[in-house]
């Protein structure tokens, strides 16, 4: 599993995620404070050729469906360690419905702050 990540302003970017071998389960979340989706999210599953846009202010995580799954991200702004941060994969506010359990995740996934957690430390 990759948890849900993103960019803090001013390196927010916009992220095309390609699949390129196997199959994914794609989750982005919006976290854009004035949208009317804000805390809103969807899923997808990504096999080989498809694809999906995680517009900027929005989280991107995912679940390997299959061994050695592959995807390809294409962004529009270069990866600044400073500005990464994520939100807890199964923060129960989202709602969002993984396929199962992670077998395989990093524990900064694991710890990450709920969406309320950030919302109320001013992180988003």
């Amino acid at each position: 599993m990759r948890g849900l990540h993103f960019q803090k302003e001013p390196y927010a970017e916009d992220k095309l995620i390609h699949c390129l071998k196997g199959r994914v389960f794609d989750v982005i979340v919006d976290l854009r404070k004035d949208s009317p989706t804000f805390g809103e999210h969807i899923t997808a599953e990504l096999c080989v050729g498809k694809g999906l846009l995680a517009p900027k202010g929005c989280a991107h995580g995912f679940l390997t469906l299959e061994d050695e799954s592959e995807l390809l991200y294409c962004c529009t702004t270069a990866y600044h360690a400073d500005s990464a941060s994520g939100i807890r994969w199964n923060d129960p506010a989202l709602n969002i419905e993984w396929p199962f359990e992670p077998i395989v995740i990093s524990k900064a996934d694991e710890t990450r702050p709920t969406l309320e957690e950030m919302h109320a430390l001013s992180l988003l």
